[in-house]
């Protein structure tokens, strides 16, 4: 097979046949076709169900990412081999009330990342109290980087955005000793 797989589109011809349709043709008549032409497709590869199969395929992208990566945070525009993860991805959390439970499990199993903004809020809290255990404080510098991760700048974002968070996360933060006025901080320490 010149693809390597049973993949077919649904449009593709092969030497003036409407290979395509063929195999739509195929798939409907599973349960019609004689034990012989089943085994035949099977010894092939073939693709009875191409929603599973891309399904699977996801998954399995998705597992990888995460033994590179360490977490299911793939980015919106993130390929792997040819295939856009970061859209799988987002389809998943879009598809999420209608997913099946096998699939709820199987994502669920990896730590699958169903509210990314709640995810990066979390990472950023942890940095930051990371950051209070080593340096006692936290006033954290403006572009200081933890691990790879932009601790001043999220600290900069809860700044501007103190009146639009939870009460949860603003407790959370007061709780920790967050700075919400450096230059009022800076000013009360010279005195």
């Amino acid at each position: 097979i010149e693809f390597g797989d049973c993949a077919v589109p649904r449009g593709f011809k092969s030497n003036g046949f409407n290979l395509g349709i063929w195999v739509g043709t195929q798939r409907k008549a599973r349960e019609k076709l004689s034990p012989d032409r089943l085994d035949r497709l099977d010894e092939l590869g073939f693709i009875w169900d191409p929603n599973a199969e891309a399904w699977d395929k996801g998954f399995k992208n998705l597992n990888d990412y995460k033994i590179e990566f360490g977490d299911c945070a793939v980015p919106t525009d993130f390929k792997s081999n040819d295939f856009n993860l970061g859209i799988w991805v987002e389809r998943q959390r879009m598809a999420k009330k209608t997913l099946s439970r096998d699939r709820l499990d199987s994502l669920n199993g990896i730590g699958f990342i169903w509210d990314v903004s709640n995810y990066f809020w979390e990472q950023g809290f942890k940095n930051l109290n990371d950051y209070k255990i080593e340096f006692g404080d936290c006033a954290v510098p403006r572009g200081f980087k933890s691990n790879g991760f932009n601790l001043g700048m999220w600290v900069g974002t809860q700044r501007t955005k103190k009146e639009t968070l939870s009460l949860d996360r603003l407790d959370r933060l007061n709780e920790l000793g967050f700075i919400w006025d450096p230059n009022a901080e800076a000013w009360d320490k010279g005195f």
